[in-house]
């Protein structure tokens, strides 16, 4: 019974050795943003900023291993660092589904954020962002019951796209 918790204790302080996401991020080399240069990148953008930066509305927010740092899911030739929001208060890191899962394996599950424009038709369009989780093979068989995401309404005003009304949130 004793060598059991000798091991115990030993292998609770070989994984401690691994540092954490929290302590991970903010060595990682941030994603330079850029200029937009589409409608759907600007709806992007705007869905972003509205998710983390200014209103913090995407749900689970608190779950972010962050608020300054924020992993952004690269899903597509779409999502680029165009639509990343230029702010001093919050640093993106744009990540493929690969570099997050390696990113977890390695230093624990955390939460990141999906941003995807959807119909943009004449002066109208929807913009939504979720967050999800980034399991790591060292839980397997967890299921993480939370996350969701929100979609808003954006109109054009005047040449600039703003922020019209929440169609819709989903939490998990």
């Amino acid at each position: 019974m004793r060598w059991r918790v000798h091991v115990v204790v030993l292998f609770g302080a070989l994984a401690s050795c691994t540092a954490s996401i929290r302590e991970t991020l903010p060595k990682l080399p941030p994603t330079t943003p850029e200029a937009p240069q589409s409608d759907a990148e600007i709806l992007m953008q705007l869905a972003l900023r509205r998710a983390v930066v200014d209103e913090k509305a995407v749900p689970d927010y608190g779950l972010l291993p962050d608020a300054h740092i924020i992993v952004v899911l690269k899903r597509d030739s779409l999502t680029n660092a165009r639509i990343l929001p230029q702010t001093p208060d919050v640093q993106f890191l744009l990540l493929t589904k690969e570099q997050i899962r390696e990113l977890a394996d390695q230093h624990g599950h955390f939460v990141y954020v999906i941003v995807s424009a959807g119909r943009i038709e004449g002066d109208s369009a929807q913009a939504g962002a979720s967050t999800t989780w980034a399991s790591s093979k060292r839980n397997r068989g967890i299921i993480y019951m939370s996350g969701g995401s929100c979609v808003w309404q954006f109109r054009k005003r005047h040449g600039t796209w703003q922020y019209d009304k929440t169609l819709g949130c989903l939490i998990i």
